[in-house]
């Protein structure tokens, strides 16, 4: 067994998941109902063809142990990426469309994974689900009735926006034996709002993201149902845009306007960071924390200095205290978060009392089930030790108690069985941030020679749609990697760092200069 530890990823560059062929039918279909407006030129099909998308796909599905990967097929025309076949939980099934758009060359996913989990009662699946929903801090108060028919969830009630319905909705997805979710929870706007003002509070959420900043994406609103425009630079960029384009009184979003041009990144030549000043940087955060219903309820005061963010205030949970320190890491203009939030937990329960819902958690989540997962707490500090097969396995222990009301510290000292890399985390593909410190640690992993991991490493990052592959040179010795060359902004710094860590590096010595 491997005693692994995670690595933190600011950007994106997590790999994972699965195999063989698709049927032809299947992906002319998914082309003809999602192709967007215009499609590349020949002579640029011809520098990444279809086949290389594939191909390239299929390897970052064979990494990821969070799904089997023998079970999922990937076909791909005109850079439209068509997933069938069948997995056990739907939370697999996300994460497969995710890790597909953020492989260089995908202009879209058609995700048709067919979710067949062990049976379940529906008695059972039906009292998880109302558990899990009481049991997340960010989601125990919201007025949510469930109801369960031969697997399939049906969520109904009223939440106050559209993050709120979608966080319900991840929350049921992640009970075991699920087969889909109805959402049919309602959004209780306040006042009307003008569609300037919702076209206002988007372009400003999509210029303070880290994530889709200086993509010109073009935006338009009628009574309140929003059309996106323009250029992005892939897949993943594009999910992301949608995501920033729900701000309050918005009823509806269409991205089909939307063109993904990976051939022409359409940010290369980047606006200027020098306007934003560090009143300005803090007021982007402070928006953020809005808009996320894991932090909103808390009193988070973000003060920047020079482009240190330092947040202070008081938060409920390990997770709403990370997720807070993503939001600021995820805005424009941060160079570095430091996080002085403290932990005050909203209720007071005793050790047994968390040791016993972090276990109910554990036993009816899809990834941790049947795992030897032992949980002792004392004074309201938890330690995760026994064995788990991933370290995808490990994440999600960790995430399920620090999403505890109570627990003051989680000490995860999982052995983890088949690492192989170390898990990178992604903005753009996992719903939770690392804690612990030691998580920037890297895991023990198969030796390689200098030689081969180098071309590992300039692999991955041709995978990636985010960083401009030509413009880093990769040098290793002794298993440590050295990126020097110039990159537009410093998402590509990190992301080209994020992928050399993936690829098995030891250590990353960062030279990329910004341009």
């Amino acid at each position: 067994m491997v005693h692994t530890k995670m690595v933190w990823s600011s950007a994106a560059a997590l790999v994972a998941l699965c195999a063989s062929g698709c049927h032809k039918s299947d992906v002319d279909h998914a082309a003809a109902q999602s192709v967007p407006s215009s499609t590349p030129a020949a002579s640029d099909r011809s520098t990444l063809a279809d086949s290389d998308v594939e191909s390239n796909v299929k390897a970052e599905f064979r990494r990821d142990k969070k799904i089997d990967e023998s079970r999922i097929y990937v076909a791909v025309k005109d850079g439209i990426v068509a997933l069938t076949g069948s997995v056990d939980n739907l939370i697999s099934s996300s994460r497969a469309a995710k890790i597909a758009e953020i492989v260089r060359g995908v202009r879209s996913v058609s995700n048709r994974v067919v979710i067949e989990p062990l049976p379940r009662p529906d008695g059972d699946i039906d009292r998880d689900v109302q558990e899990a929903l009481r049991d997340d801090s960010a989601t125990e108060k919201m007025p949510i009735h469930v109801a369960v028919k031969d697997g399939v969830v049906t969520l109904q009630g009223t939440v106050q926006s559209w993050q709120e319905q979608q966080l319900a909705k991840r929350i049921a997805d992640g009970v075991r034996g699920v087969k889909q979710v109805q959402d049919d929870l309602q959004i209780r706007f306040g006042v009307k709002r003008a569609d300037d003002a919702i076209v206002g509070d988007i372009r400003s959420r999509l210029s303070w993201d880290s994530l889709v900043e200086n993509d010109p994406v073009g935006v338009y609103a009628k009574d309140g149902k929003v059309t996106l425009s323009g250029t992005i630079g892939s897949a993943a960029e594009e999910s992301r845009a949608i995501v920033d384009a729900w701000v309050d009184g918005v009823v509806s979003v269409d991205p089909s306007q939307l063109e993904v041009r990976w051939w022409d990144r359409p940010d290369k030549n980047v606006r200027s960071q020098s306007s934003r000043s560090d009143q300005d940087i803090a007021k982007a955060i402070r928006d953020a924390i809005l808009f996320d219903p894991r932090v909103k309820p808390f009193e988070i005061t973000p003060r920047v200095t020079n482009g240190v963010a330092t947040l202070t205030g008081t938060v409920g949970t390990i997770k709403a205290k990370m997720a807070a320190e993503s939001l600021a890491r995820n805005t424009v203009g941060v160079n570095l978060v430091k996080n002085q939030l403290e932990l005050i937990p909203q209720s007071a329960l005793s050790d047994r009392a968390i040791g016993d819902r972090i276990n109910k958690v554990l036993a009816f989540d899809p990834i941790t089930d049947g795992r030897q997962v032992h949980v002792t707490v004392k004074d309201g500090d938890v330690a995760l030790t026994g064995s788990v097969d991933t370290d995808f396995e490990s994440a999600e222990a960790f995430d399920v108690a620090s999403g505890i009301s109570g627990v003051k510290e989680v000490k995860d000292d999982l052995l983890v069985s088949q690492a192989v890399v170390p898990y990178v985390y992604s903005s753009y593909l996992d719903p939770y941030e690392p804690y612990a410190a030691g998580w920037y640690m890297i895991a023990s992993r198969t030796p390689t020679s200098d030689a081969e991991l180098e071309h590992r490493i300039d692999t991955e990052i041709r995978r990636s749609p985010f960083v401009p592959p030509d413009e880093v040179h990769v040098q290793v010795k002794d298993g440590k990697a050295t990126l020097t060359g110039t990159v537009a902004t410093s998402r590509e710094r990190a992301t080209a760092g994020n992928d050399a860590f993936q690829a098995g590096a030891t250590g990353v010595d960062n030279e990329l200069k910004l341009d």
